[in-house]
């Protein structure tokens, strides 16, 4: 028996080299966040149904993980919601309010835009 514990002894080892070393970009995390953007309220419905997931692909193309879909315990939130004013001429305008807050449900701020089109589109 001790004939047979002697003969595993080392055991090989093939991959203890291929550690990378410390202070390497492998190993550091990437610090980020993701946003889950909340159902947008307001009129009219057909382009509030369209602004959460036009709003996440724009986050997306600027390298900001989000979703329309998916949430979880560590997102901010991008709550919206959108009014129509009134038309001037035969341009309707639509302003959109939106508000970040943070995983804790604290308001990090607001922001507002206009946007004015032809009554048509």
């Amino acid at each position: 028996m001790a004939v047979l514990l002697a003969a595993c002894q080392p055991l090989p080892h093939p991959f203890a080299d291929d550690a990378p070393r410390r202070g390497s970009p492998m190993l550091t995390l990437r610090d980020s966040a993701s946003v889950t953007i909340a159902p947008i309220d307001g009129a009219p419905q057909a382009t509030a149904e369209k602004l959460a997931p036009a709003m996440a692909s724009a986050l997306q193309q600027r390298e900001i993980a989000a979703s329309d879909k998916t949430a979880s315990i560590g997102s901010y939130e991008l709550v919206g919601r959108i009014e129509e004013m009134p038309p001037s001429g035969d341009k309707v305008a639509l302003v959109a309010i939106w508000e970040l807050r943070d995983p804790a449900g604290k308001s990090l701020g607001e922001r507002t835009e206009r946007l004015e089109a032809p009554a048509q589109d």
